[in-house]
């Protein structure tokens, strides 16, 4: 009966330290601080992705959620508090997606995936300010790689150094020309005149007109008020 009860307690054990691993494991689990994401891109962003690779071809390739900080860099001229705060502006944020040389992985152009139709205003001021291109595209969840290749070509219409992708053909569609593209943000963000802290659009006590709002400088030691000039 000895050896027969043998291969018995042997299971037993093999149990055991099956349940002490699994244990073990679900607590680890519970103490990580950091869990994988399942995914990197929704569905739509991975449908507009397929769309823009197409667009641009072998030439050139996108990356996606590629850091602000990762791409621009802050000016020399800055003393330590603008520093700090033109960086705090940037540090968190990423844009969708970067089209790169497809040989030197130079920046092209950057591109915004804008959730319910609305542009951020710092991308704008961002880009301008660095001098990298950007289109903005409406999530809409379809999208045409001849409609996008359009825009692309659009953009760099004067400059000789990109080279176009050839879809010159849709130039006649009212609806190709227009489908999905954001026009720039208005009114875009300035910078603080005194300090270069971002600036943020005030309206005047008791009067909802945006035209007879003020900028504020978003500094709490700053606070400096420039009037609003709303473009004709």
């Amino acid at each position: 009966m000895e050896w027969f009860n043998l291969p018995l307690a042997v299971l037993a054990l093999l149990l055991l330290l099956l349940l002490i691993l699994r244990l073990r494991r679900r607590q680890s689990l519970q103490h990580r601080a950091y869990l994988r994401r399942d995914r990197l891109l929704s569905n739509d962003e991975r449908n507009f992705l397929a769309a823009l690779e197409q667009a641009v071809g072998e030439r050139h390739r996108v990356l996606c959620k590629v850091r602000m900080a990762a791409v621009t860099e802050l000016a020399e001229r800055l003393d330590h508090r603008q520093w700090q705060h033109a960086f705090a502006a940037i540090r968190d944020r990423h844009f969708d997606f970067l089209v790169c040389d497809g040989e030197s992985l130079e920046p092209v152009c950057a591109v915004e995936l804008a959730v319910r139709g609305r542009r951020d205003p710092l991308l704008d001021r961002v880009c301008g300010q660095a001098q990298l291109p950007l289109l903005c595209f409406i999530s809409q969840g379809h999208y045409v790689a001849a409609e996008i290749g359009l825009q692309f070509d659009s953009l760099f219409a004067a400059d000789e150094s990109i080279p176009q992708l050839g879809f010159e053909a849709l130039a006649a569609s009212d609806d190709a020309t227009q489908t999905g593209l954001l026009g720039p943000a208005r009114p875009a963000e300035p910078n603080c005149p005194e300090c270069g802290a971002p600036m943020a659009l005030r309206k005047t006590v008791g009067d909802f007109q945006v035209e007879q709002g003020f900028w504020l400088c978003g500094l709490p030691e700053c606070r400096k008020r420039v009037p609003f000039e709303p473009e004709a």
